[in-house]
């Protein structure tokens, strides 16, 4: 039965997948879609995915066709074959369908019942998962269903809840647990979603949207806030919602989510969780999460067409709290050509004041150990880090003090067999250290590598060749130089490298960013495969469908005055 569970998670996952994407064009004054179906959202939702504009899912599954593994499709193969549960069997079944169809475009649509476009919303009603999107063909749904059916001898039940139809299947029937998965098609929407032992007959009317909540999220401003706020393009919206998650678990509210908790933990709920439950660890959780009141994920720029795909998402971990001003405070220098993935094979960067990383972090230390708390678990925590004093981190950090940034970027390579081992032919990459006296910094750091003791550094920017200081495997050590460029320390090899490296003389050491990371897929996979050819190395399975993916993928973390801030970058160009 475990596989059964973990099966229709991979199901409700690989479905919902395609609803974190859309169609769309960025915009700082978009406005949240009128959608009827968010009527039958709890405002209070733990969670919430909602794919507001249709998203041409067969244009895409053009660029985006995932396979399951071979050692995963061969146990599902295996669980339909013998296993002697007829549920897991049918969780077999439609995990088989499901990964034979998302690898054509086509076949994913017609096994779904998709139009070529679609809308779709997940979220939760209380603990109850809510999976709806729009269906064009509903008799696809119940033909894959059906062939589930045959396949695992697992009998449906098919009811009218006030007038829908609604089909069911026992997934769990035990003494102390009970799980149908329900289905139905009702108003050109299908609905996946759960009913069990621990929740109410009006919570799955809810979850089937056969009846509205008594506050829904289309009767908040909750979405309108969040696209404004973090200028998403308000086409894919979602959020984790921290506030009623630590005021169910506390229950210091009594919500759908809160109800649904202690009917399922039954008598020895409050017994396991009676020290956060107490009035004091309500309080002070409560207080903790108004600081940290929600995860908000959405699209600013998606636009896919038959040559590309573009996507711009963003992530924000809303805060107010002193916390993100400390570690805000740590943001430093990332150079220029590492902000984005073009012309490089791959990049990381991270911009930290290294003389204000210690004062953050006592920071919040003191933020922490000097709170007036009154929950017992709290005030036990704050008592045991009180005996790590985080001064220790200066000594650790003195050595890097001036310390902006650092990047790596690798720019161009090819390999070669000689002699049975490995070779790098070719290599065009730079590393940086950005500080306010490079200089310095460099004649600090040399004396703990003899070789480099008596090596000065030019003032005027012209570098020095390290190949007769330094010796490094597979030939590294070629052609490797070291030099200053402003306020950069700079070692790099090749000419675009060296390119970039005088591009710095001129960048100031502003603060600019906390870290980003880009790759290049075909252009990093291109050669590692090209090596594996001539060796007569056979390319790994899970690396095969890399061969072909023209993909460029960019991340950035950085801290601003609305929270934790995850943004990515997507390009892709057809061949």
């Amino acid at each position: 039965m475990k596989k059964a569970l973990i099966a229709t998670a991979v199901i409700a996952a690989g479905v919902t997948a395609y609803l974190y994407q859309q169609d769309s064009t960025s915009s700082n004054h978009a406005q949240v879609p009128q959608v009827s179906e968010l009527a039958y959202v709890p405002a209070d939702t733990l969670f919430f995915a909602g794919q507001l504009t249709r998203f041409p899912v067969k244009q895409y599954l053009t660029y985006f066709s995932p396979s399951y593994p071979d050692d995963l499709s061969a146990e599902l193969e295996l669980e339909l074959g013998q296993s002697k549960e007829p549920a897991a069997r049918f969780i077999a079944s439609l995990s088989r369908q499901y990964a034979q169809a998302v690898a054509s475009p086509d076949q994913f649509v017609e096994t779904f019942g998709l139009a070529d476009q679609m809308k779709g919303l997940f979220y939760m009603v209380g603990l109850l998962p809510v999976l709806r999107y729009e269906i064009a063909q509903p008799d696809a749904l119940w033909k894959m269903l059906e062939k589930a059916e045959q396949e695992s001898g697992l009998v449906a039940k098919k009811e009218q809840l006030k007038g829908v139809d609604v089909t069911k299947y026992t997934l769990i029937a035990e003494n102390d647990a009970e799980l149908e998965l329900v289905v139905s098609v009702n108003n050109g929407w299908a609905t996946i979603t759960a009913n069990t032992n621990f929740n109410q007959p009006a919570d799955l009317l809810q979850a089937l949207a056969i009846e509205k909540p008594v506050q829904s999220l289309a009767q908040t401003d909750t979405l309108q806030t969040m696209t404004t706020q973090h200028q998403f393009d308000a086409k894919y919206l979602g959020f984790v919602n921290h506030v009623a998650l630590i005021n169910g678990l506390t229950g210091k509210d009594d919500n759908q989510f809160s109800q649904m908790l202690n009917q399922l933990g039954g008598n020895d709920i409050d017994v396991e969780m009676a020290e956060l439950r107490t009035e004091a660890c309500q309080n002070d959780f409560a207080d903790i999460a108004n600081h940290w009141p929600r995860t908000a994920f959405g699209t600013q720029k998606m636009v896919i067409t038959n040559e590309s795909v573009e996507l711009n998402a963003k992530m924000v971990i809303e805060s107010n709290s002193t916390v993100l001003k400390a570690l805000a405070s740590m943001r430093g220098f990332l150079p220029d050509f590492t902000t984005s993935a073009q012309n490089k094979i791959a990049s990381i960067a991270f911009g930290i004041d290294a003389a204000k990383l210690s004062p953050a972090v006592t920071s919040i230390w003191t933020d922490f150990t000097e709170a007036t708390y009154q929950c017992e678990p709290l005030v036990s925590a704050q008592q045991q880090i009180k005996q790590t004093n985080p001064m220790m981190l200066t000594m650790a950090t003195s050595m890097a003090t001036g310390v902006k940034g650092v990047s790596l970027s690798l720019l161009d390579f090819a390999l070669s067999e000689q002699q049975g081992q490995p070779n790098i032919d070719k290599l065009d990459g730079i590393v940086t250290i950005s500080a306010a006296n490079p200089v310095a910094l460099f004649n600090s750091v040399k004396s703990f590598y003899p070789p480099l003791m008596d090596v000065k550094l030019p003032a005027d920017g012209s570098s020095i060749k390290l190949e007769q200081y330094i010796d490094l495997p597979l030939q590294l050590s070629q052609s490797l130089e070291l030099a200053v460029k402003g306020e950069h320390l700079v070692l790099y090899r090749g000419q675009q490298a060296q390119t970039l490296a005088d591009s710095l003389t001129n960048q100031a050491l502003d603060t600019n960013g906390f870290s980003n990371l880009a790759v290049d897929y075909q252009a990093f996979f291109n050669p590692v495969f090209q090596f594996l050819e001539t060796t007569g190395e056979t390319i790994p399975p899970e690396l095969e469908m890399l061969k072909e993916a023209n993909m460029q993928l960019y991340f950035n973390t950085d801290f601003s005055t609305k929270g934790i801030e995850f943004s990515s970058e997507l390009r892709t160009n057809s061949l």
